[in-house]
């Protein structure tokens, strides 16, 4: 029996311990970028006028926090721990220039929101770039996929006015 080869059954499934550090890493960075933005939502529905616009920031909100738990949990499946920290530099900069805006009305807002979901959507994409196990690469395309159809909804709101 060669003990230096897996069946190709279980091979798939293998992870080394570094490609799960490096895997928690990532979707840690993933898990505070969504938290960054729920709050950056909060703010935005703080200053919206419009009662339907206020709402979908709502239901957005509600959904990143879904994404934040789907990421955590899939944390937890390659043994680490949740990022329960700080924001990361980023998000902070965008909660940041969307509570500093000082124009009336929702669309300056609603187009913040929508360059910050961008923003997301592209380290989203820089994530998918990298070395990512199965699961966890389905996950965040998954999230990614629902992303672009959340940021074409606040950029038509945007562009309504």
């Amino acid at each position: 029996m060669n003990l230096g080869t897996r069946s190709t059954a279980t091979a798939p499934a293998y992870v080394s311990k570094d490609e799960k550090r490096d895997t928690v890493d990532k979707l840690n960075e993933l898990i505070e970028a969504n938290r960054g933005l729920i709050k950056v939502y909060k703010t935005a529905m703080e200053r919206l006028e419009n009662e339907a616009n206020i709402k979908l920031l709502q239901e957005c909100a509600t959904q990143h926090d879904s994404y934040r738990a789907e990421l955590s949990n899939c944390v937890v499946s390659y043994g680490g721990e949740p990022e329960t920290g700080a924001d990361n530099h980023l998000v902070t900069r965008a909660w940041i220039t969307l509570k500093s805006l000082v124009k009336d009305g929702d669309e300056p807002i609603l187009q913040e929101v929508a360059e910050d979901m961008e923003t997301l959507i592209k380290e989203y994409g820089e994530t998918m770039q990298t070395d990512l196990p199965d699961k966890a690469r389905d996950l965040v395309r998954r999230q990614m996929s629902e992303m672009r159809v959340e940021q074409e909804k606040l950029e038509g709101l945007s562009a309504l006015g």
